[in-house]
């Protein structure tokens, strides 16, 4: 998915630019293209992160990591051990 918002920060406007990847590994164009990154992976599945280090790596091939802000964010949904039926 993509989205896109204006925000207002210290007068100055912006406009942020959100692209939802998906399953799709950095190419040379996106690596290109980003100001910032936010791999999120889940802490439930190895195999998430795995990926989302394999994508920073991916990354790091194509940009200098160093010149861009760069986030992973670990999701858990059963973190306080409770469990919701439907």
């Amino acid at each position: 998915g993509r989205f896109k918002k204006e925000v207002v920060l210290d007068g100055q406007s912006y406009l942020l630019l959100i692209r939802d990847e998906g399953s799709a590994p950095p190419d040379y164009q996106f690596a290109q293209w980003v100001d910032a990154v936010i791999f999120v992976f889940s802490l439930e599945s190895q195999e998430s992160i795995e990926i989302a280090l394999r994508y920073y790596e991916q990354m790091a091939k194509y940009r200098n990591i160093n010149e861009i802000p760069v986030m992973m964010v670990a999701t858990q949904v059963n973190i306080l051990g409770v469990i919701i039926a439907d």
